[in-house]
């Protein structure tokens, strides 16, 4: 995952992805966000999984990274299934923001932990948003994020 850096010194909001603890934020006068966690398409992989013609072996492809070595790979090989997959793992479906009950409006925020998916950054594959900064526009968080921006590169 890619985090954008809290190089604004802004105030983090916290994010629960577990409701055992969520009424005790909430006794201590956190307003609480929640949102559904829907996995971004572009997010996700493709393995190929194949067999060595001679050997018999069986070999795993991730297809995205390198397409080029992998087409050249695949031909000694016979392609047993093909796999499209979502590499983030969460404990739930859901998570919750933490909003402060001291927060102003039109506060600019850091959320450390996206419950949304965004994407992040691209390196032959793209990759999931971790960290965004938000403005809090009195009911609900507004993530700062540019979808027409071109992804970073590393």
């Amino acid at each position: 995952m890619i985090s954008n850096a809290n190089i604004n010194n802004l105030r983090v909001i916290k994010t629960i992805r577990s409701f055992r603890e969520i009424n005790n934020w909430i006794d201590d006068g956190y307003k609480v966000i929640v949102r559904e966690h829907k996995r971004l398409p572009l997010l996700f992989r493709n393995v190929t999984i194949g067999e060595h013609k001679v050997t018999k072996k069986i070999e795993i492809f991730h297809e995205d990274a390198l397409k080029h070595w992998f087409y050249q790979q695949l031909a000694e090989y016979k392609k047993l299934k093909k796999i499209r997959y979502y590499p983030y793992k969460f404990e739930n479906p859901y998570g919750a923001y933490l909003i402060p009950p001291d927060i102003q409006l039109n506060e600019k925020v850091y959320v450390e932990d996206l419950i949304e998916d965004y994407v992040g950054g691209y390196c032959w594959v793209y990759h999931r948003l971790e960290s965004c900064e938000a403005l809090w526009n009195g009911e609900d968080l507004e993530i700062l994020y540019d979808e027409y921006e071109e992804p970073e590169l590393f």
